[in-house]
């Protein structure tokens, strides 16, 4: 969870807690009036009894609405913190969310790609950052979903540089005909923002919203 994230949270507390405390001033201001109005009020000509009634219902309205308020903050508190919670369950735990692009620190990356019919052939590709292919090996070729793990070399055997990596899957029939795969990357969640409406979690190099995350996979 971010610094910014907390002080956000923070900061819309201290905003809901000051609104309430001003509510509940007016409500007071209202209840002396009223009882003044009452003590000083002439006996020979007492209040109205509609306008007495009216302003018996304002004085209602006004404690209905600071129990509101109060019930609300105390809901948006709770909400939020479950959220944190939530959310902080995902720490550390890799994630398969849909993408082609996986970050390597050191130790390779893991990609998943899935074929919507069986393939002649299939070829893998791991490029680097400026499009330049440093990797390339033959894939799984069946229908479904397929694993594939890079171990972080090039093709001669050389350990690569960390950094953003990827992957493109090119896939044909036996026509020759190219088969379109779907992709998806599997990277750890390293942090969450909770400044918005929705948890944003950082998935090695993507980010993803709750929906996006279509699944977890414990750490080591």
């Amino acid at each position: 969870m971010t610094i910014a994230a907390i002080a956000s949270t923070a900061a819309a507390q201290t905003e809901a807690a000051q609104s309430g405390k001003k509510l509940a001033n007016d409500f007071d201001t209202f209840l002396t009036l009223l009882t003044t109005q009452l003590q000083n009020q002439d006996p020979t000509d007492p209040m109205d009894s509609n306008e007495f009634t009216n302003q018996l219902v304002q004085f209602s309205g006004v404690e209905q609405q600071i129990q509101t308020n109060e019930n609300l903050e105390n809901l948006s508190r709770m909400m939020a913190t479950n959220t944190a919670a939530s959310a902080a369950s995902f720490l550390g735990k890799e994630a398969l969310i849909a993408g082609d692009t996986a970050l390597h620190t050191g130790t390779g990356a893991t990609w998943h790609y899935n074929l919507p019919k069986s393939a002649e052939t299939v070829e893998l590709k791991i490029m680097n950052e400026s499009g330049s292919t440093i990797f390339a090996t033959t894939g799984k070729t069946g229908i479904g979903d397929h694993t594939f793990d890079w171990s972080g070399i090039n093709g001669v055997g050389e350990e690569i540089p960390a950094g953003n990596y990827t992957l493109s899957v090119e896939a044909q029939d036996a026509f020759g005909k190219p088969i379109g795969a779907e992709v998806f990357v599997q990277d750890k969640v390293i942090s969450f923002d909770t400044s918005q409406a929705e948890p944003i979690f950082n998935v090695g190099a993507n980010t993803a919203t709750y929906d996006q995350i279509l699944q977890l996979i414990a750490g080591e």
